[in-house]
C-alpha cells in the first residue's frame, strides 16, 4: 500500500539502467497478465531498488502490446534457424 493505493510491484535489482522502454514493457506486461486477478483500483509498478524510485504504469497499453507482439513474432521467425 502506498498512500492508500494497493500496488503490485516488481523489484528491479539489476545494475543495468532502468530505461523508459524497459519500464513501459514491464508494466504493460504486468498489467496484461495480472489485471484479471487484481482489484479494480490496483496499480502495477516497477521499483528501481538501487535508486529507490517507483515507476507506475504510464504507457498506453495497446501500442505497447503491439511492440511486444512484434518482438515475439521476430523471435518465433528466428528460432527455427538458431
Amino acid at each position: 500500500m502506498v498512500d492508500g493505493t494497493r500496488y503490485l510491484i516488481k523489484l528491479y535489482l539489476k545494475a543495468d539502467p532502468l530505461t523508459k522502454l524497459r519500464i513501459d514493457l514491464i508494466t504493460v506486461l504486468m498489467e496484461t497478465a495480472l489485471r484479471p486477478t487484481c482489484k479494480p483500483g490496483d496499480l502495477v509498478a516497477v521499483l528501481d531498488v538501487r535508486n529507490a524510485k517507483l515507476f507506475a504504469l504510464s504507457a498506453a497499453v495497446k501500442p505497447t502490446q503491439a511492440v511486444v507482439a512484434a518482438e515475439l513474432a521476430y523471435i518465433a521467425a528466428l528460432w527455427p534457424n538458431v
